[in-house]
């Protein structure tokens, strides 16, 4: 498996697991709605690049990941699928954190 499909699978089930989220999309994997009554009383959206320059790895290149975090809007009970399309459509009011983290290997 690609390392950067690993880390957006990791991302994933971590994301789900705390209930908070709704949903998800990601470079590697287009929209995700959570299932389940945690994920349609969930109160976040969040885009994210779960490991931006993972094509320079072998290199030595640092990598990092950037994620950004949204308000849900969208009213409890409406289409999981609008949330997406209503709420990171949405202005930047609703944009909750913006981050790139970086992630630098040590030695050689």
């Amino acid at each position: 498996m690609k390392l950067d499909l690993y880390a957006n699978n990791i991302l994933k089930a971590e994301l789900k697991a705390r209930g908070q989220v709704a949903g998800f999309a990601s470079e590697e994997e287009n929209i995700v709605i959570f299932e389940g009554e945690r994920a349609e009383k969930a109160r976040y959206i969040v885009l994210m690049d779960p490991l931006d320059g993972s094509s320079n790895i072998d290199v030595n290149v640092s990598v990092g990941s950037i994620f950004s975090i949204y308000r849900r809007i969208t009213p409890i009970g409406q289409s999981q699928k609008k949330i997406f399309y209503n709420d990171s459509q949405s202005d930047m009011r609703f944009l909750l954190k913006l981050n790139y983290s970086l992630l630098e290997r040590r030695g050689v």
